[in-house]
């Protein structure tokens, strides 16, 4: 495969979106799971496809990262590569911050993902490299803000 990042990106969405547990954590307070689509791939659309209205948080967001170089190659061939994703949980708030409803979303993640394979079509390991948490007050006196957890994908390419 040319570029396995796209077999990484759809075993992380169909893992993600498969979890009853996070589907609930992401419908937040007094909403249905699955009211939205809640995992989103690079960006939140303007438009949710499920609810047909802007997306609200809480809500997830894939993306690939540019690291560079990103595969290794013996005697000419590519054996691994390894590209690298952040996956960002966000929600919004009035007053003071509290982590805590993202703590819940991260933490599940986390259980989904890290030290995980997969097998298919090539030999996947994932590994949470790190985490950060991003805060913006914006001119309302709303307080948005996000974690952001790194991970790095091992893929063994059969060659």
């Amino acid at each position: 495969m040319a570029v396995e990042w796209f077999q990484v990106s759809q075993w992380v969405y169909q893992t993600l979106t498969a979890d009853a547990t996070l589907q609930e954590l992401l419908a937040g307070d007094g909403r249905v799971p699955g009211h939205q689509q809640g995992i989103y791939m690079e960006m939140a659309p303007q438009v949710d496809p499920i609810s047909q209205r802007a997306p609200v948080v809480p809500l997830v967001v894939v993306s690939l990262v540019s690291s560079g170089v990103d595969e290794r190659a013996l005697c000419g061939n590519r054996i691994m590569t390894y590209p690298v994703m952040t996956i960002t949980g966000y929600h919004r708030q009035d007053g003071a911050i509290a982590l805590s409803k993202l703590q819940a979303i991260m933490n599940r993640i986390d259980v989904l993902l890290d030290n995980q394979t997969d097998t298919n079509p090539n030999r996947v390991w994932f590994f949470r490299d790190g985490a950060e948490v991003v805060v913006t007050n914006t001119a309302d006196a709303r307080v948005e803000y996000g974690v952001a957890s790194t991970y790095r994908c091992y893929i063994s390419v059969d060659v």
